[in-house]
């Protein structure tokens, strides 16, 4: 009995141990677990800190990039609102530009301006030279610019020659008749004064100078015997050169009538004319190496800047001792077939010279 009650008691610790053990390893293999389970949430939570922290500047960029569309769509808005604001940016650019550009040419004018008068204002006679008589001759007029021309002539009291082409307006015919009343003289320059007509042959030539010979005649009741060619007496412009020229100023010899070019010249035959200054800086410089000077001007309808500069021309050649005189077939004269305006001038025809050269021509 004794017995059966021991091993009862053996039996029951036996399982007793039996029971308890697998707590304790289950308690070991639990706390393990949770230690793992521990270590596994620190690294997750350390690997989502540095996945935070990497993700946070691509947050940062997108939402940079978010407002930089914003930006570019807003704009797009705008230039949809406003199609033309390009086109008025461009514009206020291009104005901006031609402020610019005509500010630095009104700079560049004045410049310009101020050097020729300064040049100007040193011309004086070279000592040998002696002061005599200055000859303004005006061509291709009349115009309006002839009539203003004429007003000045009148208050400073000088006489002028005008080689006159084709005009038969009611004004021209009034300002043809002037110039004769006011002791001016009349020079043919042919009617058209076109190249391409006048120079086609000798014919053609004559034919265009004889029709303004009558037109001058009908209002004026004179026949003009002195000729101014328009080039001049020796250009080669544009057609047969200088020999059909050549056979012009023959045939004029030969008819009576006295070919005259220039010694002298304000250089604005040009469409686009020198400045005011330019030009009395011109007919200064080349008039004041003579001791008698043909001065070529214009008084077409675009010589505002020569009618200008014409009282300071005037008033600079008197106070050097010069007086003035109009043309005629007996008085000084300049001829391009002996003299050229690129040289130096040192002597000129006599009236025995010119009639030695008339009948050389004639023989």
């Amino acid at each position: 009995m004794i017995g059966g009650f021991i091993m009862k008691k053996i039996m029951i610790i036996l399982c007793f141990l039996l029971f308890i053990n697998p707590i304790y390893l289950y308690a070991d293999d639990s706390t393990d677990t949770l230690k793992e389970t521990d270590e596994t949430k620190k690294i997750d939570t350390e690997n989502n800190e540095e996945n935070d922290n990497n993700k946070a500047p691509e947050k940062t960029n997108a939402k940079d990039n978010t407002l930089k569309e914003n930006n570019e769509n807003e704009t797009e808005k705008d230039i949809k609102k406003d199609p033309n604001k390009i086109t008025e940016d461009k514009d206020e650019l291009k104005e901006n530009e031609s402020k610019e550009n005509e500010k630095t040419k009104e700079e560049l004018l004045k410049e310009k301006k101020e050097h020729f008068k300064k040049e100007y204002e040193k011309i004086k006679p070279k000592s040998y030279i002696n002061p005599d008589t200055i000859y303004l001759t005006f061509d291709d007029g009349p115009s309006w610019i002839t009539e203003k021309i004429l007003d000045i002539l009148k208050k400073e009291n000088i006489k002028a020659t005008f080689f006159v082409c084709g005009n038969n307006t009611k004004y021209g015919k009034k300002i043809l008749k002037r110039m004769i009343k006011e002791g001016h003289k009349i020079g043919n320059h042919t009617y058209s004064h076109d190249y391409n007509k006048i120079y086609k042959d000798v014919g053609s030539f004559f034919k265009d100078l004889y029709k303004n010979e009558k037109n001058i005649y009908e209002i004026t009741g004179i026949k003009p015997k002195i000729v101014r060619l328009p080039g001049g007496s020796n250009n080669s412009s544009p057609h047969k050169g200088k020999d059909l020229i050549t056979k012009i100023n023959k045939k004029l010899l030969q008819r009576g009538y006295t070919y005259i070019d220039w010694n002298a010249t304000a250089a604005d035959s040009s469409p686009t004319s020198p400045i005011k200054e330019q030009i009395i800086f011109n007919v200064l410089k080349w008039s004041t190496k003579y001791n008698n000077s043909i001065v070529l001007m214009h008084d077409s309808a675009g010589k505002k800047n020569s009618l200008k500069a014409l009282p300071t021309i005037i008033k600079k050649l008197k106070s050097f001792g010069y007086s003035f005189d109009v043309l005629s077939e007996d008085s000084f004269k300049v001829t391009f077939n002996t003299v050229k305006l690129d040289k130096k001038i040192t002597s000129y025809k006599s009236n025995n010279l010119l009639k030695k050269q008339i009948s050389n021509l004639l023989n």
